[in-house]
């Protein structure tokens, strides 16, 4: 496989993997004015991902870990900041190819409530990755990247106790851009930039239950249609990067676990490439709790 299309394809399947619209608990937004008072106005929440994925040519594994506060403005205004810690590794199938790397990202994000049925999310973040490659198996070389994202998201909300359906789309973009470096060889290794966006659309199906205790569980599940664009020409046949190019299908099935003291538990799961020679697939776990 070329060096410079093995390096720009497995930037692009990170860029993929790394770009978020982060998750908020809507119902703390407007609560007092839709009756929902004692919603907590500052909250703290850390989530964890862990996702694998194969393709023609290689497989891989991917883990995230978010660390995020929150706090309510005003009563339809939330503003927040994370960063995220990232890594990843990726293996040909054929051959001694071999990429891994370590990563972190941080920025604000926000979510507005526009109406009584309407949210808007946007998000926003920059930092950096360190990586090794070993292109033939023989030999390693390590070299730097600086990203950048931009997200958002527009997520309906209709209720009719207990079921919830949410219809949502988004819209993301990620930009990485790789140092130039001298590998083992002597060879200088230009600077190149890769850039990926995608838009999601579909929907999400709840069904909320409230124990005698208080706790609240929900169930969920959901299913998008993605396009994905970006530098496909960079990148090489087969690979994950150039499969998910275009459109295909992803499904999610979900537990939210609300505790009356202000604790939140979300499991969640996903299966992502369908209708492509892709396969991609993770479990996440969130843990928020409220501050006041």
């Amino acid at each position: 496989m070329d060096d410079d299309r093995l390096r720009a394809g497995v930037l692009e399947d990170v860029a993929r993997l790394v770009r978020r619209v982060v998750p908020v608990d809507r119902g703390r937004i407007g609560a007092d004015e839709t009756g929902g008072g004692g919603a907590p106005e500052r909250t703290i929440w850390v989530e964890g991902t862990i996702a694998g994925f194969n393709d023609a040519n290689a497989d891989g594994r991917f883990g995230v870990v978010y660390l995020g506060a929150d706090q309510l403005i005003a009563p339809n205004i939330l503003l927040g900041a994370l960063v995220q810690f990232d890594w990843f590794s990726h293996e040909a199938d054929t051959g001694n190819a071999e990429v891994s790397g370590e990563g972190w990202m941080a920025g604000p994000y926000a979510t507005f409530r526009l109406n009584d049925t309407f949210f808007a999310d946007i998000r926003a973040a920059w930092g950096t990755s360190r990586n090794d490659i070993s292109p033939t198996g023989s030999y390693e070389d390590s070299f730097d990247t600086t990203r950048w994202l931009i997200s958002g998201a527009l997520t309906g909300s209709y209720s009719h106790a207990p079921w919830t359906v949410q219809p949502a789309v988004s819209l993301s973009y990620i930009r990485e851009t790789q140092e130039s470096y001298i590998d083992s060889l002597s060879v200088v290794i230009p600077e190149q930039t890769v850039s990926q966006g995608e838009v999601r659309a579909g929907p999400r199906l709840a069904y909320a239950h409230v124990l005698d205790s208080g706790t609240r569980l929900t169930p969920s599940v959901s299913f998008e249609g993605a396009y994905t664009f970006g530098n496909d020409g960079l990148t090489s046949s087969g690979s994950l990067a150039r499969e998910v190019q275009g459109m295909r299908g992803r499904i999610g099935i979900g537990l939210d676990i609300a505790t009356r003291d202000g604790v939140a538990l979300s499991f969640a799961g996903h299966y992502d490439g369908i209708g492509t020679a892709a396969a991609l697939y993770g479990l996440s776990l969130e843990i928020s709790m409220a501050l006041n």
